[in-house]
């Protein structure tokens, strides 16, 4: 498979199955016009094997490797590492800010009682304090 996800297991008749497509042409053409070459040289002072070669190792900024996958330059390693470095400076913001602040304007921690709770009984007592309040409403 190719740096840009192009089979070229069938050599000469798949670099020309690729270039069939003008997108994809188009594309190609601009990564070679960036290296100083052109699809007008293949077969003079392009090689097959050269044009197969470059197709094989375009980085994913190419413009093939974008034509194939315009989401592939956000996982290259350096954009990868951005993005970290990004969530782990907004992580320690938060982080830092808490340590920092004041102690007494720090939120409390809730406050743990002990004691046990019957849900069941909590409810029925607050139905039955519920319906005392609508009748003396009511009244």
């Amino acid at each position: 498979m190719v740096g840009g996800g192009a089979d070229l297991r069938g050599g000469i008749g798949s670099l020309l199955r690729i270039l069939e497509d003008r997108k994809a042409e188009g594309a190609i053409q601009a990564d070679l016009l960036d290296r100083g070459r052109s699809l007008e040289d293949l077969g003079d002072t392009l090689s097959w094997w050269d044009l197969a070669c470059i197709i094989e190792n375009l980085p994913a900024s190419s413009a093939y490797s974008r034509y194939l996958d315009p989401d592939a330059i956000y996982r290259t390693p350096e954009n990868m590492i951005a993005i970290l470095a990004a969530d782990g400076a907004r992580g320690t913001n938060a982080l830092f800010k808490l340590l920092v602040s004041d102690p007494a304007s720090r939120p409390e921690p809730p406050k743990k009682s002990g004691v046990v709770i019957d849900a069941r009984a909590e409810i029925t007592k607050r139905q039955a304090q519920f319906v005392a309040q609508k009748a003396a409403a009511a009244v």
